[in-house]
């Protein structure tokens, strides 16, 4: 038997919860504590007539501990015996979506906060009538409230006659704290209402004392005529007496009182889990099936261990058939975010979801040492009754894979690096001999919460706690945008209104304290570049990275360009050496979805991070397997190395430190125009490989593309590539060292000292003027090397000639590679074009008078008549004619830069195609040279189209404003996504 301690409330009260905890007398307080019949009262005084009036009763009921509704729940933090006060309830509250645990809008203030010593029975105020006269908002369209009155009756018929009339309702469980605010929200406060001690007869035969809140007299005196209450209201009268098994006859007389057209469908009894919760009904309204919403019913997080449950499936003798896939949920801790796609994954995947209890509170390292144990635990369980059938990976133990979500990303990584603790010091057994073994086969990060710290937000969700109560239990509603895609839920109105009434559950399922125990795990992690690499070694076979673009509440996309170069095993090369070890990392950028991306309708998850992702990771190790196929002796291709002398005394491959001071310089057009660089994979390269020669088109002004694409193989390839810069460059170059010395003409020095920088950080670049004999020594000391066969006139196109190709009808450099086995690579780049507008083209400026004179003094001061470059690869007899019909002007306008005018940059592009290995016989036949020739060209020309209609149609985010909007904004400087969700940590890959 427990001694419960019961507020008695009495009118007039002046301030609520004032207590005295002394026997001595204050007249500033009032009179100290009287004792009376087991009644505790302490006296104020009155302030109209100065005589003593008690401010509360402290009541002392006994309760059976057998009663279910009254039983503690076990908790860390149970509240004393003296904090628990009984309520009774008759209209509205007793509806469980009005008052308790799960309380939804707009009646969270009566949410029950302390949701374990909650309880509920249904119960008979004797000697009392209900009536319908208290005043409600009419203009919120509620005319009537219910209310308790004294039955007419004498006081001997009360005591020992028969029950006149009697009231059935829901005596409550509550702490103080939510008595006091259920009766703020009542009105007491305002005098309107009242706070009375009644005594209550259960229907199991307890009488007990408590509170219930009744009309001000005066008030009630002054509207003594019943009206009738809204349908909104008799409707939630009507479902709380359904819900907690009122008496058939009293609610078949509360329907006819409350004039309601027809009863609510019948509820659960009251001790089963409530159906009427704001998660039961959106689970009600969702197209699960009915198996997983009676297994979502159950509440897993609320009881047990950490441990792995299992969702029914549609055929469970088909279970142990095939491989387990096991789910580390968020947050939340209760698996319960993967059941839109737990019947497409169970199609293929035995799926396991891990079960966190609300009530937990282990360390991270202990938390992930429970989940090895649990995963251990259903892997033995599946070997004892697992058929022979269930797929294996190349060590012959099950292919597993992990899917995490938010936090379950953390935890995941945490168990990974327990993992290779527990096998390199040999923790166990078994598991000594499991050195080279993975973790799993496949593992899918999605939101990673590694990301917390970074958060802007992440200060505010560490004082939530401090909050109180009523706002606690609101802020499932203020997070709610920051969790899912607002606008793409607003798509479906009657969905959007379901979703944000299931964030009603969120509080029950994350207590303050628990919430404020999980977020401290996320900030205490800490794992570092050494862990990233053991867990990449041991942790899995291969990794997904799946980020949601418009993730608001943490930084994924950031975060998941980290990741993916953490677990990234080293260059193409080393990888290539230890493909049976190295693990394949690709990502999935979704555009839309938000943090809760598992539950957006929009995303396929079996679809995206299972098919498609199981093809990118075979193409990845395909990719390897290109480049362990072209590998040659390490003599043949000269990887660069510090200050290493060349092979040719003509140049010096620059040192690291040069180079690296010189890309940096990168650092502002690579945040203005954000290159991305499609299908980068393709190309066989690598410092043990044979020299590659990148063949592609100029973009406008062609100052962008050649720095961009030498950068970016360097980075990832560690590998220089030289460019091939047209003669004009060092031309101007020794005319420029000329005029220094002579002092002629102090002018033509200023205006040329431009063109010599460029013309300096060229060379020391490892260009060189682009002539069939330079190209050939470049190939042929084992450079690889950057060709653009449209030269000028290409970077330095006419008006209206944007994404076009100008190469010459003939090219020697497929017999070239032919001859030094040489592989040719086709490229296109897209974006500059499109960002400047012609205010005066080549031919046009030589037109004007006196423009057109000073351009042509100008080249005849560096000695330039024309272009030689096109003169010596050769347009045909056609351009040649051509030449001669329109004079020299034609000819050098293709070293004139136009004169133009900036628009937004769009993004720029980069396509890679598949590569090109010219054979032997190519030598010898220029017919089957051309032929190879113009393959190249048409690929360029057809991939720089469709390149263009991709950008365009494809990419949100190629207009320059929208694309530094997002990465300075919510992108938190990660890449702005592009026309494909997939990419590797050198590439984005098309996956046609």
């Amino acid at each position: 038997m427990t001694q419960v301690n019961v507020l008695q409330f009495v009118p007039a009260v002046p301030r609520f919860g004032r207590t005295c905890h002394t026997d001595r007398h204050d007249p500033s307080v009032g009179a100290p504590w009287r004792t009376r019949e087991g009644v505790s009262t302490f006296w104020g005084l009155s302030a109209k007539a100065g005589r003593p009036r008690p401010l509360y009763r402290r009541w002392q009921c006994t309760l059976s501990e057998s009663a279910p509704s009254t039983r503690a729940r076990a908790s860390r933090s149970r509240p004393r015996s003296t904090d628990i006060t009984l309520y009774f309830a008759y209209g509205s509250n007793m509806n469980p979506r009005v008052l308790g645990p799960e309380a939804q809008f707009p009646h969270l203030a009566r949410r029950v906060v302390d949701a374990e010593v909650f309880g509920a029975e249904p119960a008979v105020l004797e000697h009392h009538t209900l009536r319908l006269h208290v005043p409600g908002p009419r203009f919120l369209g509620e005319p009537a409230f219910a209310n308790v009155v004294p039955c007419a009756c004498s006081a001997e018929a009360k005591a020992d006659g028969p029950v006149c009339d009697a009231v059935h309702g829901v005596v409550y469980t509550l702490t103080r704290r939510d008595l006091q605010r259920v009766l703020a929200t009542e009105g007491v406060r305002l005098g309107m209402q009242q706070a009375e001690t009644v005594t209550v007869r259960t229907y199991s035969g307890r009488r007990l004392e408590g509170v219930t809140v009744v009309r001000n007299r005066a008030a009630a005196r002054a509207n003594r005529a019943d009206r009738y209450p809204s349908r909104r209201y008799a409707q939630l009268v009507m479902e709380g007496a359904q819900h907690y098994g009122i008496d058939a006859r009293y609610v078949e007389q509360l329907r006819r009182r409350l004039a309601v057209d027809a009863a609510p469908s019948a509820r659960t009894p009251a001790t089963s889990a409530p159906t009427a919760s704001p998660w039961a009904r959106f689970l009600a309204a969702s197209e699960l099936p009915a198996a997983l919403r009676e297994f979502a019913l159950q509440r897993h997080h609320t009881m047990g261990e950490v441990r792995f449950v299992a969702p029914p499936m549609p055929h469970e003798e088909e279970r142990c058939a095939k491989p387990p896939l096991f789910f580390l949920p968020g947050l939340d801790g209760t698996g319960l975010s993967l059941l839109p796609h737990v019947r497409a994954l169970q199609s293929r995947y035995d799926v396991r979801l891990l079960v966190v209890p609300r009530d937990n509170r282990d360390s991270m390292e202990q938390l992930a040492r429970r989940t090895l144990q649990a995963m251990r635990q259903v892997l033995a369980e599946r070997a004892t009754t697992a058929t022979t059938t269930h797929t294996t990976d190349a060590d012959g133990d099950a292919a597993s894979t992990v899917l995490a979500e938010s936090m379950g990303c953390c935890l995941f990584l945490e168990c990974a690096r327990q993992y290779v603790l527990q096998t390199q010091h040999g923790a166990t057994a078994a598991d000594s001999t499991r050195d080279d073994k993975p973790l799993a086969h496949h593992v899918i990060l999605v939101n990673a919460a590694t990301a917390f710290a970074l958060s802007p937000l992440a200060p505010v969700w560490q004082r939530l706690h401090w909050a109180p109560d009523p706002l606690y239990a609101s802020m499932a509603y203020l997070a709610g945008p920051l969790m899912v895609d607002v606008p793409l839920l607003l798509q479906d109105p009657f969905r959007a209104l379901q979703a944000l009434s299931a964030l009603g559950s969120l509080a029950q399922i994350l207590p303050k304290a628990t919430l404020q125990h999980r977020l401290s795990l996320l900030s205490d992690q800490r794992l570092t570049d050494v862990d990233y690499r053991r867990i990449a070694a041991h942790g899995a076979r291969q990794f997904t990275l799946v980020a949601a673009a418009n993730d608001t509440l943490i930084p994924s996309l950031r975060e998941s360009e980290l990741l993916l170069q953490r677990l990234s095993h080293g260059t193409p090369e080393v990888a290539a050496a230890t493909a049976a070890a190295a693990p394949t990392v690709a990502r999935y950028v979704a555009q839309s979805g938000g943090h809760a991306l598992l539950q957006a309708d929009s995303f396929d998850a079996y679809r995206a991070l299972l098919v498609e992702a199981d093809r990118v990771h075979q193409r990845i190790r395909d990719s390897r397997a290109r480049y362990a196929a072209t590998t040659t002796t390490p003599s043949v291709a000269r990887p660069i190395a510090a200050a290493a002398p060349a092979a040719s005394a003509s140049f010096r491959p620059p040192d690291r430190a040069t180079l690296s001071r010189a890309l940096r310089q990168l650092s502002l057009q690579r945040r203005v125009l954000s290159p991305i660089f499609l299908d980068f994979d393709r190309v066989p390269l690598s410092p043990h490989t044979a020299p590659v020669l990148f063949v592609g088109n100029h973009t406008r002004f062609g100052l962008v593309d050649l720095p961009f694409l030498v950068e970016h193989v360097y980075r990832h390839r560690d590998v220089f590539v030289r460019g091939l810069a047209h003669p004009i460059i060092f031309q101007s170059e020794a005319w420029m060292q000329q005029a220094r010395t002579t002092q002629e003409n102090m002018d033509a020095v200023l205006s040329g000292r431009r063109a010599s920088s460029f013309a300096e950080n060229m060379r020391n670049l490892g260009a060189v003027p682009v002539t069939p004999r330079n190209l050939y020594r470049v190939l042929r000391q084992g450079d690889s090397a950057l060709l653009f066969p449209g030269g000028a006139r290409e970077a330095y196109k006419r008006r209206h000639e944007s994404n076009r190709l100008f190469w010459p009808q003939h090219e020697e450099f497929v017999r070239m590679c032919a001859r030094l086995g040489v592989t040719i690579v086709p490229f296109a780049a897209y974006g500059p074009d499109d960002s400047f507008e012609i205010v005066l083209d080549g031919e046009e400026m030589l037109r004007l008078p006196l423009l057109g004179d000073s351009v042509r003094r100008q080249f005849r001061r560096w000695g330039v008549a024309g272009d030689t470059v096109r003169r010596w690869r050769g347009d045909g007899a056609a351009g040649q004619q051509q030449q001669q019909r329109v004079g020299r002007d034609e000819n050098l306008a293709n070293l004139v830069a136009p004169l133009a005018l900036p628009r937004p940059p769009l993004r720029l592009y980069f396509r890679f195609f598949e590569p090109v290995y010219p054979d032997a016989t190519v030598v010898q036949d220029r017919q089957r040279a051309d032929q190879v020739y113009n393959g190249i060209r048409e690929t360029v020309a057809r991939g720089l189209a469709q390149l263009e209609s991709l950008a365009r149609h494809r990419d949100p985010y190629l207009p320059f404003a929208r694309r530094v909007a997002f990465e300075n904004g919510i992108g938190a400087g990660a890449q702005a996504p592009t026309v494909t969700p997939w990419s590797c940590l050198e590439a984005h890959l098309w996956m046609e």
